[in-house]
């Protein structure tokens, strides 16, 4: 997969704003977000390396939080924010040692133990998550964005116990039977090239592997009329993966750009915005044009009407939703371009408020309605 603009550190900074103990962000007028200080007593140098954190200028904060760090040794935010520099690098085992530092520091630091716990999950490292997850519990067990994370997380490890893998540069592709080492290779090289194809139009590359799982046979609980459904991880079947074919790559490039929208909004992303924006990438380029046919009501889409989970939905109800869903993320894409898209996608993930980060990418108010 060629080089490209990496932005692995949305979502540490989007959960240091959900901790009110130590934001890192602050909201200035008119709606722009900046970089702020953890704290009033924040050193000088520290000051300056959140900002250019926030900034994307992960050399320099390195440099200023490295400095932060020699003069404020047991300043436990210091190093946390060398660990942020150092993850958008991808610097991760460096990233987890300042991690640890912090947490020997401040033991009882939930941020840092939340971090380091997400850092090992997305690296796919699930014990060591796990420790850290009820680390973070103990301390704010009340706390339901840890709790559903950790559930997910003990979750796929008991699921995938025993599982063989093959790994790819930017996938991994996990099965049960020792009998489908070819078929998991053959997944890991779709699933590489079609992540690159999906990858460079939406300018990110994932930071952390996406992870696949082969099955024998489609789980009783997909809904009947779904192809699959994402929840952190692709699933496919046999039966898909040796029947292949256009249908076959669809399915891997909408799969794809769930988990690409996912890593970017940090799970953040409204249902209609991430369905809408799958369904516009499952086709190549070639195939793609302002003129894509969809099958819904005409007219304005209100889009509080496309609020919530689409799976629990009957049929007819999900098909219209989905319908327009891909003709709101048509408008968008022709009003900010899919760039555009992708940078919303960002500032949803360390925002709180939709319409905010929508307000400070586009400089405009949300649209509650948007017409074709």
């Amino acid at each position: 997969m060629a080089l490209l603009t990496r932005r692995p550190i949305q979502w540490l900074l989007g959960l240091l704003l959900l901790f009110g103990a130590a934001p890192l962000i602050t909201v200035a007028a008119g709606g722009r977000q900046e970089a702020g200080p953890a704290s009033a007593g924040t050193p000088p140098a520290g000051g300056q390396g959140w900002k250019a954190l926030e900034r994307g200028r992960y050399q320099e904060s390195i440099r200023l939080f490295a400095e932060a760090t020699r003069r404020h040794p047991n300043d436990p935010m210091m190093w946390v924010g060398l660990a942020l520099s150092e993850r958008g690098l991808q610097q991760d085992q460096r990233a987890i040692r300042s991690l640890a530092t912090a947490i020997e520091r401040a033991p009882q630091m939930t941020q840092a133990h939340h971090l380091l716990a997400r850092l090992h999950a997305e690296r796919d490292e699930p014990g060591a998550a796990i420790g850290h997850y009820e680390e973070a519990l103990g301390q704010d067990p009340n706390n339901v964005r840890l709790q559903s994370e950790y559930r997910q997380v003990r979750g796929a490890m008991r699921e995938e116990q025993g599982f063989s893998r093959v790994a790819g540069r930017h996938v991994v592709v996990k099965f049960a039977e020792p009998s489908d080492q070819d078929r998991g290779s053959r997944l890991a090289a779709h699933l590489e090239e079609v992540c690159d194809a999906i990858a460079r139009e939406l300018g990110s590359v994932p930071a952390t592997p996406v992870v696949a799982l082969l099955h024998s046979h489609k789980s009783a609980s997909e809904p009947v009329w779904a192809a699959g459904i994402f929840d952190g991880r692709i699933h496919v079947t046999r039966t898909q993966l040796d029947a292949g074919g256009s249908r076959f790559q669809t399915y891997l490039r909408h799969e794809c750009t769930h988990a690409l929208t996912h890593r970017l909004s940090q799970g953040r992303a409204p249902t209609w915005l991430d369905e809408g924006l799958a369904q516009y990438l499952e086709r190549p380029v070639t195939e793609r044009s302002e003129g894509l046919p969809v099958h819904g009501e005409e007219g304005p889409i209100l889009l509080e009407s496309l609020r919530g989970d689409f799976v629990g939905l009957p049929r007819a109800e999900a098909e219209r939703k989905y319908a327009d869903s891909l003709r709101a993320v048509q408008v968008m894409i022709a009003r900010h371009g899919l760039s555009g898209v992708r940078r919303w996608l960002e500032a949803i993930a360390v925002s709180k408020d939709l319409a905010q980060a929508y307000q400070h990418v586009f400089h405009t108010g949300y649209p509650m309605v948007v017409t074709r």
